[in-house]
């Protein structure tokens, strides 16, 4: 089953699923009570000592060069960790690199193979377009806890990913009966929604999504492509205005932060 994953030929591509961008965080241990969503990676515990309190706090800081650079850091000096890899793998895929992120998350996954760190690994898959090695990651996870909402929300959204709609329907299905109020869940069904064609419900859920986090940005790309599917143009221009200035926000943090770095 360890292998089930394989090694990766990674041919990059851009193509990224409207419910496919990673929202949070990273792994400790974790309680059933903090289960990541699709989308969101496992959240990060408050209880690091040394070293890695300073990683997570960089993290959590959205300092991302930083937190790979203390990760570094305190790996050189106690070797390799699930802590350490997880949290620079996922740095890695905030700052758009997915060839360190996927080696860093693969090689957490043959240290501790559960289902957070293949919850990782498969969130990092798919954020970059790898929908297939996504849904296998996820699918992989289920095995370990079979019928956990949060892994078969994933695992749909992995399928609708890459166009297979009758298994990301089935996996839906499966998770509907506790169908969490969460914006991310809202993005998954607004999106296999607009695939169908049914766009108003689209519509419905991802203004759902939006209302329960205004600030959950995949919601906006869902919402704009399901506005295009009942012809409402405010609609569409309201949800691109929004995305558009958000992410320009954060490259402009990220260039000050880069420039910031090189200056010192």
């Amino acid at each position: 089953m360890r292998h089930a994953l394989g090694f990766f030929a990674f041919v990059f591509i851009l193509t990224l699923s409207s419910a496919c961008t990673p929202q949070v965080i990273v792994p400790k241990s974790t309680t059933s009570s903090q289960s990541s969503l699709a989308s969101k990676f496992a959240t990060v515990n408050s209880g690091y000592a040394g070293p890695y309190q300073m990683v997570a706090e960089a993290f959590a800081n959205k300092q991302y060069e930083t937190c790979i650079d203390l990760a570094t850091q305190a790996m050189d000096a106690e070797g390799a960790t699930v802590e350490g890899l997880t949290f620079r793998g996922i740095s890695y895929a905030k700052l758009n690199e997915p060839w360190y992120a996927f080696s860093d998350l693969l090689i957490a996954t043959q240290i501790d193979y559960n289902v957070f760190t293949l919850s990782n690994l498969g969130n990092a898959l798919r954020m970059f377009g790898y929908c297939a090695r996504a849904a296998d990651a996820f699918e992989q996870a289920l095995i370990l806890k079979p019928n956990d909402v949060s892994l078969l929300l994933n695992l749909a959204s992995s399928y609708a990913c890459y166009g297979d709609l009758n298994s990301a329907n089935e996996n839906f299905a499966k998770a509907i009966p506790n169908f969490p109020q969460d914006p991310v869940a809202f993005t998954i069904a607004a999106t296999l929604k607009s695939q169908q064609g049914d766009s108003e419900s689209a519509v419905k859920a991802a203004r759902k999504a939006i209302e329960l986090d205004p600030n959950y940005l995949p919601a906006y790309k869902v919402l704009s492509v399901a506005c295009r599917g009942i012809d409402d143009k405010s609609c569409v221009q309201e949800a691109e205005m929004f995305y558009k200035r958000h992410i320009g926000q954060t490259y402009k943090s990220r260039r000050t932060a880069t420039h910031q770095k090189v200056s010192k």
